[in-house]
């Protein structure tokens, strides 16, 4: 996989602890996947300390580098997807009163469909992918914070939506047992 973009060593590895470092804070869990490719260029780096100027080396290094950060930046994605379909879950058919509880809420939905297909659709350049689903993550990292800082009353929002619902729907059921007692008393 070579890139159409001139990639630095350090810059590849500080972009990729970057997002596992997100990708902890947001599950919980470490991305050991990445750990694989970074082992692998930690090999061919090792042989750069030797001869700086091995250029199948650096080759092989950011190679290797630009796997774990194309892992770390999908990894993250799915993470974020994951905690946002949470939300969602959260949410379920009270979609308008999300809307009005959470600044943006009404754009999530698209942006969180774009995040997947980035992930899903074939790429020439996971590189310049990694880049990509790194400005979905950041879009969605902001999607989260709105949604924890507005949780609570995201949540009374729609526990009143939900108890006005069953009072218009007992409201209408007492109205109709009204009506029946009535016309019963009508025919007696």
């Amino acid at each position: 996989m070579v890139s159409e973009q001139s990639c630095d060593i350090a810059d590849l590895v500080c972009a990729t602890e970057r997002n596992i470092s997100r990708i902890t804070a947001v599950s919980g869990s470490f991305a050991a996947p990445c750990l694989n490719e970074w082992r692998y260029a930690t090999k061919h780096v090792a042989c750069l300390l030797k001869d700086p100027n091995d250029a199948v080396q650096r080759e092989k290094a950011i190679g290797h580098l630009k796997r774990a950060y194309y892992d770390s930046s999908d990894i993250l994605l799915t993470v974020l997807i994951s905690s946002l379909r949470e939300v969602f879950d959260d949410v379920g058919e009270y979609v308008e009163v999300a809307a009005g509880v959470i600044p943006g809420f009404a754009s999530w939905s698209s942006a969180c469909t774009e995040a997947m297909r980035l992930q899903r659709d074939t790429c020439a350049d996971r590189y310049s992918r990694a880049v990509e689903m790194d400005k979905a993550s950041d879009v969605l990292i902001g999607f989260l914070d709105q949604a924890n800082v507005n949780r609570g009353n995201l949540l009374a929002a729609i526990v009143r939506k939900r108890r006005n619902e069953r009072l218009a729907v007992v409201s209408v059921i007492a109205a109709v047992a009204s009506a029946v007692c009535a016309l019963m008393a009508l025919f007696r």
